[in-house]
């Protein structure tokens, strides 16, 4: 359980230190608002969805397998790192391209 909430941690610790250097670029203007928003808040959700489900598939399948992988107890920890970065990065996707879709269509009328 503890590998799942470092790998969560992780995300949004990179998300952070993205976030803070799109901040300073937005302060010099290195970047336009426009950019500022495209960029930060398509990268935060994905960052957000690929940490909560790496910890939640990890945390279903490590405690799914510790009665037979009491031997090898990261295999549910690695297993469900990988599968819940897999499936959060799918789901931030389908998130960040649906809100997308949905502010050019209210910005196209």
């Amino acid at each position: 359980m503890n590998d799942g909430i470092g790998n969560a941690l992780v995300f949004i610790a990179v998300e952070v230190l993205k976030l803070a250097f799109r901040i300073y670029q937005l302060q010099h203007n290195q970047m336009t608002r426009q950019e500022f928003f495209d960029k930060t808040i398509p990268s935060i959700v994905k960052s957000f969805t690929i940490g909560a489900f790496a910890f939640l598939i990890q945390s279903v399948l490590t405690c799914l397998t510790f009665g037979t992988a009491m031997a090898v107890p990261w295999i549910g920890g690695l297993a469900g790192s990988l599968i819940g970065a897999v499936v959060g990065d799918i789901l931030g996707r389908l998130v960040v391209n649906g809100v997308a879709q949905l502010r050019d269509t209210l910005l196209a009328d």
